[in-house]
């Protein structure tokens, strides 16, 4: 999921703490780490203990600093006096830098990326001191719809999240109804481009113009996508998090309709 253009358009409140300096350091040794990412943190000179925990997913073809230059978080972490943290792909993962948040392998509690996303929370409990009742998630594109898949399967584990053109949990599941294009994109570019096209993300193709090949959005029902979340989740926790959706409506890479899914689910 690619777009430069929101980059900039979904995030103004966080522009107004933007600070050009580097101000994250590598977190190591964090556990297993099967989605093999990397992590980064930052925290605000004298962070007392019980404080809250951020964690920011960036989108496709940026890295964690990119993220922390574009938004400011680093800044409005020391304002506000909350700790940060930084999952970031590695191009040997996915070479467009997306968390894969439409494959099974890594959107499942205990496997892949989830899981890393996970033990990097964990640590950052044990060496911070955060408050576990006072984490949160925010993610942009596929980051946005990592986050999704992050409070689907734990959302006992996060105070609140939101998703800034993001898709629904499992948007790229199988409809029942066969499509020929989504098994020649599944074939040809297995990484996260079929499931794009099957979450109705469309990004401009100069090879196909007239739009033969993308997929129209999936309208399905609210309790079809609940029905993912409640499969993931395993049962409904005590509070589920609080969330804030973020959409632009004159979007032409992800179709505005999914805010809408979003929504529902």
């Amino acid at each position: 999921m690619h777009f430069p253009c929101f980059r900039a358009l979904c995030l103004p409140p966080l522009l107004l703490f933007a600070q050009p300096v580097f101000a994250l350091e590598p977190v190591t040794d964090f556990g297993s780490n099967p989605g093999a990412l990397r992590a980064w943190e930052h925290i605000p000179d004298d962070l007392p203990a019980d404080r809250p925990l951020v964690v920011a997913l960036h989108g496709c073809d940026m890295q964690a600093e990119d993220f922390d230059t574009e938004t400011g978080l680093t800044a409005m972490a020391n304002a506000l006096q909350v700790a940060l943290l930084f999952p970031e792909q590695d191009d040997d993962n996915m070479g467009a830098l997306c968390f894969r948040w439409h494959d099974p392998e890594d959107n499942r509690a205990g496997v892949g990326e989830t899981a890393s996303i996970m033990q990097m929370i964990d640590t950052m409990r044990t060496r911070r001191q955060v408050d576990p009742a006072r984490v949160y998630v925010l993610g942009l594109s596929a980051g946005g719809g990592m986050a999704a898949t992050l409070i689907a399967n734990h959302p006992d584990r996060f105070a609140g999240a939101a998703i800034i053109a993001g898709v629904p949990y499992g948007c790229n599941r199988a409809s029942g109804s066969f499509d020929w294009r989504y098994d020649w994109y599944e074939t040809f570019w297995p990484d996260g481009t079929a499931a794009s096209y099957a979450c109705g993300i469309t990004p401009d193709n100069p090879l196909d113009p007239f739009g033969i090949f993308r997929f129209q959005i999936i309208d399905r029902s609210p309790d079809d996508w609940a029905g993912y979340v409640m499969t993931a989740a395993g049962q409904a926790p005590s509070h589920w998090p609080l969330l804030s959706l973020w959409q632009g409506l004159g979007d032409t890479v992800v179709d505005p309709d999914n805010l809408r899914e979003l929504t529902e689910q």
